[in-house]
This record gives C-alpha cells, structure tokens and sequence, in this order.
C-alpha cells in the first residue's frame, strides 16, 4: 500500500512540474513555412553542382540534407547560397527557437539555381502570458506596405508601432504594388515590447533592360513603350514579347522570361536593310549615287543592291561604275576603280568647230579630258569643209594635236594638170564642178564623134571596095547611094570631133589659168606645213610621239 501511495505521489509531482515545462517548450520553439523551391533566372555556372538560395528574415539559419551539403555562402543578413550534388535531396533548415523545416524530397540538377523563401508562422512565446498588453513595431522590406490586422479594425501603412495592443497572436496581412501578399502571425506577450526583424516582400514583378544598337521603337508584349536605344521597364512575371522596330533595319525579336525580381536583358544588335559606301582617295570629286549628288568622300548609306555611281574628277574626268551592295557591309569605292583620264589639246588654224565623239568642244583651239581609248575628232568649217581622224588615247595621257584645213601649193599644182581639181582642192567648188564638168562633156563628146567617125568611115571604105566591085548596074546604085550617105556623117563627124577637142583644150587651158591666177579663200599653208600634226606626251613615263600628215 505504501509503495502504490508512493508511486502516486510521484506521477502527480511529474504531471504538476512537467506539464508546464513541456508547454514552456512548446511554446518556445516557433514553426518555419516555407516557398519553392522554384527555379531561378539567375545563372548557376557550376557545372557540377545545384544551387539553393534560401531567403528569410529569420536569423542564423543552419542547412542540412540526407546526401550532405557541399558548401554554405552567407550572402547577407537573410540570404544563403547551399550547394549540393545534383540528385534528389531532402532538404533540412534549423534556426534557434523555431521547430526544423523539412522539405518533401526534390531533384536538385545540376547547372541550376532554385529560390526557396522561409518565413515565421508563429514567433517565439512564453507560456501563461497571454493576458494583458504589450508593445508592437512592424516594418517591411520595402516599406510603405498596407498593413491590416483581421482582429482589429483599420489599414496602417508600414512601418507601424502599436503601442499598445491585447497581448496574444496576431495575424499581420501586408500588401504592396508589384509584391507578393504576405500573410504571417506573431506573438505578443504581456508587458513585453516586440520589435522583429522587417518582413520582406517578395516582389510579383521582374525587369525588362533593353540595349540596342541603334534608336529604335521598343514594343513589350506589342505595346509601344519608347524610343530610344536604352529602355528599362518594370513588368509582371513570365513570357514577355520584345519587339524593337526602325525604318530601314530588320526587326528585332525576342521573347523574354521574367522571373520574381529579376531583371531580364535584351541586347539588340539591330541589323540595317542598307548596306554603305566608303569612298576613298577622291578628294576633290564629285560623286552621284544613282541620280542623287553626295558630294565628296566619306561613308552613305544605300538600299542594297545594285547601284550606279558616277564620279567627275580632274584625274579621272566623267566615269560611271555598277557597284554592288550587301546588306549590313561596307562597299569600299577607289580612285583606283576607275581609269585615270588622258588630255587632248586640239587646235587648228582657222576658226572651225572641233569635235570630239560628235560633241563640240569649241572653236580654233580647245581642251578636254577623255576616256583612255579611240576617240574620233572632227574639225568642221563652212567654206573649208570637214576634216576627221582617229586618235588613240591611254590612261594619263597628254595628247597634242593641229589639223590644218588650208590646202597644200605643192598639191594644189599638181591638181592643176586635171581641170576642176584644182578648185575643188581649193574648196573653190563652184568654178571646180564648172571646169570639170565643161571638160568632161567636151572630151566625152570628142571621143565618142571619134568613136563615130572610125565606124563610119570602116563602112565608107566597104561601101566603096563593093561599088569598084559591082558587075550590075543595081548593085552599083545601091552602093552610090551608101556612099554618099556615108560621106555626108563622115564630115559631119569630122567636125563635131574638132569642135569638141577645141572645146575640150579651151576648158582646160581655161582651168589652169584660173588655178594659177586664184589662190585659195584662206591661202596655202605651205609645202612644209602637214595638214594633220599630233604630239602624244604620256605622263606617266615622259615618251613623246609625233606624227605628221600632209593632205
């Protein structure tokens, strides 16, 4: 009987002592609720680890995991990097006063980062002081967060001292633009001033950073958010379309995840529809692209394709090249492309219009700058007539040519011996066109009363051996008759064929006079001077070539 009272006694000081300690314990020991894990946008560079970053505002966290834990980074007062091996882990966080945190197995891989977020459900309390007041401060990160107790009416704006509030648990609900809810309890003890760390929000937005080559129009999700070539925008979580837009440049797309509090990076590298032109070693020249005048040197920009340019330049002259461009590169045009120009000095010695490929480039004498090649000149005067020649030019050539248009004397007499060429020669065509017309009639009518006077003589001389020959008197009539018919065109031949070679001699004597008493309209340039002279001096390695032609 005495030992049954003595155990009694002792199972009721047990239950009397122990049962307020374990609810002391109890209550010290707080609980942890967590978020995630979820995967991050940052970047894990680890190829052979995982990455768990852990963010909460209860301090001195400790980790453990049933494969081990590689490493632990305190970054700051709330934030831990924990590596470990990739592979399925079940994931243990400690903290003083609070219960452990197990999290139900995950599949850690590697080359990855995941976000986990652990706050207090229930903060630490002291057993039987639940009655009362006490003192409360609440702040979050970031500040400014609408606060509402669902126990108390009111809506507070962190942070918040209640100076005086029932003693007990209290629920806090937080809200703020572009974060997350957050939903937590605390404890407030009699008589006791409760100040904890601030709750820190998770934001519901991430970042858009937008950095492009060139300004350009930028869409987000097909709305226009500026222009510009730097743009940053905060915007909700998740798949964003990112659009940047210029005249003359392909679009740039791309689709951008936004994960909670990232800022996600768009480098644009626009690329042009156009291609350029750099033009070098053509100082001093004017330039056209297509029809359009850019002047000098330096860097434009054209539509791709094929193009004309056209330069004009004192070494080069009037020269005109297809070039072709791509887009997004540089089409480099050289001095060098191009043939350097050779110069043709043209004069003459009376005032006549030259021409050079049938365009006039003035009178007497003239200048131009030409294309290397064959080239036709042409010296016209009204009077004198028309004069043309070839000249082969080369690159950087200097060519120096006289054509004369007065006639030769040598030449001149020596046409002398033929009626009307002298005159012609002398451009004297109207007397020229008489006597050699007058000749030409006068000898063809003298040849051909010859030519009739030998035919009818033959016929004469048969007419007579028949009639010395003839036995019958018809026959001899018939032959007398002949005879004297003949006869009659004989002498009438006769002397149409010496009026004729009088005609004849008397044009010519005629014309020879007139060619010795009438020199040409401008004179003669003499036996010494050559009716076409040209002196080709090239620049480039000093030769000198004359040519001489009398005409």
């Amino acid at each position: 009987m005495r030992n049954v009272i003595t155990r009694s006694a002792i199972i009721f000081f047990i239950v009397l002592f122990g049962l307020p300690v374990v609810i002391v314990g109890q209550g010290l020991n707080g609980q942890m609720g967590y978020e995630g894990p979820d995967p991050s946008t940052r970047i894990n560079t680890d190829a052979d680890k995982s990455i768990i970053h852990v963010t909460s505002r209860i301090p001195n966290l400790r980790f453990d995991s049933n494969r081990g834990i590689l490493k632990v980074v305190k970054l700051s007062s709330g934030d831990w990097d924990v590596l470990v091996s990739p592979g399925t882990h079940i994931f243990k966080i400690v903290a003083d006063d609070y219960e452990s945190l197990v999290l139900p197995p995950f599949n850690y891989q590697k080359l990855k980062l995941y976000e986990i977020r652990v706050s207090p459900k229930i903060f630490p309390q002291k057993f039987g002081t639940t009655s009362g007041r006490g003192s409360l401060y609440v702040d979050t990160d970031p500040s400014g967060s609408k606060l509402v107790l669902p126990d108390m009416e009111g809506e507070w704006t962190t942070p918040k001292h209640f100076k005086s509030i029932r003693a007990g648990i209290w629920t806090l609900i937080f809200t703020h633009e572009n974060y997350d809810t957050l939903i937590t309890e605390i404890m407030v003890n009699k008589d006791s001033v409760v100040h904890p760390p601030p709750f820190k929000l998770s934001p519901s937005f991430g970042a858009i950073a937008v950095r492009s080559s060139a300004a350009a129009q930028i869409f987000i999700d097909g709305l226009l958010a500026t222009v510009g070539q730097n743009y940053v925008t905060q915007t909700k979580r998740g798949s964003h379309d990112v659009v940047l837009r210029k005249n003359h440049y392909d679009d740039y797309q791309v689709t951008v995840e936004v994960g909670r509090g990232d800022t996600a990076v768009v480098d644009a590298e626009l690329v042009p529809k156009f291609g350029f032109f750099e033009f070098t070693g053509l100082d001093g020249a004017t330039i056209w692209l297509d029809s359009r005048l850019i002047g000098g040197i330096g860097q434009v920009e054209a539509d791709t394709g094929m193009h004309r340019i056209r330069i004009t330049h004192p070494r080069i002259g009037d020269q005109t090249k297809m070039y072709s461009i791509a887009k997004a590169q540089t089409t480099t045009v050289r001095a060098s492309d191009f043939e350097e120009v050779g110069i043709l000095n043209i004069s003459t010695d009376v005032l006549a219009d030259i021409s050079i490929d049938g365009k006039i480039i003035g009178q007497n004498a003239a200048t131009q700058n030409v294309m290397p090649g064959n080239h036709v000149i042409d010296i016209n005067h009204p009077s004198l007539g028309r004069k043309s020649m070839e000249a082969s030019i080369y690159p950087g050539q200097r060519s120096n040519m006289f054509i004369s248009m007065r006639p030769v004397r040598s030449t001149a007499y020596w046409l002398m011996l033929l009626p009307g060429a002298n005159q012609l020669y002398k451009k004297q065509t109207t007397r020229g066109y008489l006597y050699a017309g007058a000749f030409a009639v006068s000898a063809g009518a003298s040849a051909y009363f010859l030519l009739d006077y030998l035919k009818k003589k033959n016929d004469y001389d048969a007419a007579s051996a028949g009639y010395r020959n003839a036995t019958l008197n018809a026959e001899t009539a018939k032959y007398r008759e002949q005879i004297e018919s003949l006869y009659d065109g004989i002498n009438t031949d006769a002397k149409m064929r010496n009026t004729s070679l009088i005609a004849a001699g008397a044009v010519y004597v005629l014309s020879f006079v007139d060619a010795l008493i009438f020199p040409p309209e401008f004179g003669y340039r003499g036996d010494k001077t050559s009716g076409i002279n040209v002196g080709l001096n090239s620049i480039g390695d000093g030769i000198k070539f004359e040519f001489s032609m009398g005409l």
